[in-house]
């Protein structure tokens, strides 16, 4: 199991979309996404190699959520797995390139 870091920005974007759906969606949206987001980090510390690569930029791999329309974006090297955007994937696509190394 890859130990799991996270961006601040990343970080920053699951909690403004927490917000977000606890504000503007019936009750239980917002509980659903962190469950959702917290399994697919899981999911990335077991297999990180498992999820498709980013059309956007290669470096990056993409767990998206099953019932939202996110995904959890990551870099994976030997040690950890960087979570570099916790995104929408139609808004803004590649909003999180300038964040990478």
């Amino acid at each position: 199991m890859r130990e799991i870091r996270y961006l601040d920005a990343a970080r920053a974007e699951l909690d403004a979309a927490v917000v977000w759906y606890r504000d503007h969606r019936t009750a239980g949206v917002a509980e659903m996404f962190v469950t959702d987001v917290s399994d697919a980090v899981l999911q990335i510390a077991e297999l990180p190699d498992a999820w498709p690569v980013s059309r956007i930029d290669s470096r990056v791999r993409v767990r998206y959520l099953r019932r939202l329309r996110y995904g959890v974006f990551c870099v994976v090297d030997r040690g950890a797995a960087t979570i570099v955007a916790i995104a929408h994937t139609s808004r803004r696509p590649g909003c999180w390139l300038d964040r990478m190394p």
